[in-house]
């Protein structure tokens, strides 16, 4: 049926129902459901279920070895799963990489750069590819602490500059999610800060939805909003209780108490 203007009209209680499906849709950024992986008959990813949503900063945590980096590999297309499914933005990383891969910022293992190249030469070329123009690049590299170093090339920066820039080519192209392994790596207690103070606020003032992984559990404690566990693939535990009343008090003792089959907290 259609109104007086040639509008189909909705049943009552179906525009409702559709605008939640919207907003559940919006809500939950990254959805993994039975995702396993398999390198050379081995299972490295098992039954693996993760749910990260809009504006969280979500501590991913495990031993090393665990499975946090190729989790976020397959998160970020870099791996396809043996099976299960794997949901950014409500698109599957099978069908929709491509568009996911536009709205998506990663740091994921050693970064590599153009060597002879500075900062911001290698920033242009990121920006080419993703077919992204009219960002300021001299901004992004103060927000990282890299605003004079000139046209000093990338071979002559120390490993904390690296990873400073390797920070700055994944927020560059302003993404709404950042997927970071050990975004922390080389950089000193001020640098520390800084990178912290600067994943805070990308998070409160621009939304942006934010997995870091990391063995640092005190820099994740005063980060993150939302921890999950991975253990021998599988993540054991998800929990968004870090900094409410009733929640975590000691993020390591929860962590180690979580790998023996302790405490149960979740969300």
């Amino acid at each position: 049926m259609k109104d007086p203007l040639g509008r189909d009209l909705i049943p009552p209680g179906a525009g409702r129902r559709r605008k939640q499906l919207i907003v559940e849709t919006v809500v939950e950024i990254i959805n993994l459901q039975n995702v396993r992986k398999i390198f050379d008959n081995n299972e490295v990813i098992k039954s693996c279920n993760m749910s990260v949503k809009k504006g969280s900063i979500y501590g991913f945590l495990g031993r090393n070895g665990a499975g946090k980096t190729t989790v976020l590999k397959l998160i970020a297309g870099l791996l396809q799963p043996t099976s299960g499914t794997i949901k950014v933005f409500g698109m599957s990383m099978l069908t929709d990489r491509n568009r996911v891969l536009k709205k998506m910022g990663c740091l994921i293992e050693s970064p590599v750069f153009f060597e002879q190249m500075s900062a911001e030469e290698n920033l242009k070329i990121h920006l080419a590819y993703m077919g992204v123009s009219g960002l300021n690049i001299s901004s992004v590299l103060a927000h990282v602490g890299l605003d004079n170093i000139g046209n000093l090339p990338v071979s002559k920066f120390s490993l904390g500059m690296k990873q400073r820039l390797a920070i700055a080519r994944s927020i560059i192209h302003e993404p709404e999610l950042l997927l970071l392994d050990e975004p922390i790596n080389g950089l000193d207690p001020v640098g520390i800060k800084e990178i912290r103070d600067l994943f805070c606020r990308l998070s409160k003032e621009y939304g942006m939805t934010i997995v870091i992984s990391s063995h640092i559990l005190s820099e994740i404690e005063q980060i993150a909003d939302t921890i999950g566990i991975i253990e021998k693939g599988e993540i054991i535990k998800e929990t968004e209780q870090l900094h409410s009343q009733d929640g975590i008090e000691n993020l390591e003792q929860y962590f180690l108490e979580t790998l023996k089959g302790g405490r149960n907290i979740d969300t």
